[in-house]
């Protein structure tokens, strides 16, 4: 009888066992992508790829966009060139909204795409219905639609590239959009070469990267995606800001009265604004800032990278947390500038703030 009991119990002991380890391997997989207990909270992990879906994979022009934007650009001169651009807009956009109010909201988008456009490829779009600016918002739209929560996440499941077109719907919609982003930007990079051709230069963006694409190492595919990635981000930042401008302005009577007293007694009835009047516009410039905060362009800025350990107090969780070294952080600048703790009634449009502290935060604010 023993005989037979040994056996079976090494079996049940070491059956126990194997459960144990492969339960303990189990836990410490599940593990890996959590936030540890002493960092900071955040977004929720998902086991093995924590936070890693929330972010692209990649995005390799980020780096060369930045670094030629500000050589190119906005250099003082560069920037000092494009004045008068901006200043024929805004007449324009300045008749357009007095002729037709209701319509402000593509008035305003007319004018930021037309200004980036003019910069860029020195067209410029005079009504909103012109042809490269009806081509450059269905594009916008369709960009945004292809990046629908529907979508699945394919930069982190490669495997779902070699799906069947006809399952992999999303397939269909993006080559769409490349389609339209591809011919907007290539038509207007093919009017800028053709036109510097014939001798017929304006100072635009494109005939310098053109004029110096041996020089810079580029390729002519780069330089027309370059335009347009140039050109969605300086019409939509722009176009956003304004716009918000305005419905804040609408919504918050006494602001708007106030600014538009100051405009009147600095500059009167005979003349726009200019960027000279800067100055002597305090108000003006607390309404700007304002708009930032309550609205910012940018939810999240730049991520920034911790060169050490650093130690992090936080009030609302009454405790200390580590950013580890090496860490990515994300900085939620709406976030912030909402914060009860360091804005007095943040989710009020109030100017005034500005007048009180230079950086509009209460008194004391630790920030």
């Amino acid at each position: 009888m023993s005989n037979i009991q040994w056996p079976l119990t090494n079996y049940v002991i070491s059956t126990s066992a194997l459960a144990l380890i492969l339960a303990w391997i189990v836990s410490k997989i599940l593990k890996i992508g959590r936030r540890e207990a002493f960092l900071p909270p955040g977004p929720s992990t998902v086991p093995i790829f924590g936070n890693l879906h929330i972010f692209p994979m990649e995005n390799p022009h980020l780096n060369w966009y930045m670094a030629f934007t500000a050589h190119i650009i906005l250099t003082p001169k560069a920037i000092e060139s494009h004045l008068p651009i901006q200043r024929a807009e805004a007449s324009q956009t300045m008749y357009d909204l007095l002729k037709n109010p209701e319509d402000f909201f593509n008035h305003i988008g007319r004018y930021s795409n037309s200004v980036i456009m003019s910069v860029l490829f020195g067209k410029r779009c005079p009504r909103y219905e012109s042809a490269d600016a009806k081509a450059f918002f269905k594009s916008v739209e369709a960009f945004n639609r292809a990046l629908a929560p529907s979508i699945p996440p394919v930069d982190l499941f490669p495997f779902l590239d070699y799906l069947p077109e006809k399952l992999a719907w999303w397939g269909a919609r993006a080559k769409d959009v490349e389609r339209m982003q591809r011919d907007l930007y290539f038509g207007l990079l093919n009017e800028c070469e053709k036109r510097m051709q014939r001798g017929e230069h304006n100072g635009s963006y494109m005939e310098e990267l053109i004029a110096r694409q041996k020089e810079l190492g580029l390729d002519r595919k780069i330089i027309g995606h370059l335009g347009g990635v140039l050109l969605e981000g300086g019409t939509e930042t722009t176009a956003s800001f304004l716009q918000r401008l305005v419905l804040f302005l609408a919504a918050f009577p006494d602001a708007q009265h106030r600014a538009q007293e100051e405009i009147d007694r600095v500059v009167g009835h005979e003349r726009s604004p200019m960027l000279e009047d800067i100055k002597d516009i305090p108000y003006i410039q607390t309404v700007i800032k304002e708009t930032h905060r309550f609205y910012p362009v940018t939810p999240l800025a730049l991520p920034h990278a911790a060169s050490a350990d650093e130690e992090a107090c936080t009030h609302s969780f009454n405790q200390s947390f580590i950013i580890p070294k090496g860490a990515t952080i994300f900085v939620n600048t709406y976030a912030i500038y909402h914060n009860p703790d360091i804005f007095d009634d943040p989710e009020m449009f109030y100017p005034e703030r500005y007048v009180k502290h230079e950086y509009g935060t209460k008194p004391g604010a630790d920030c």
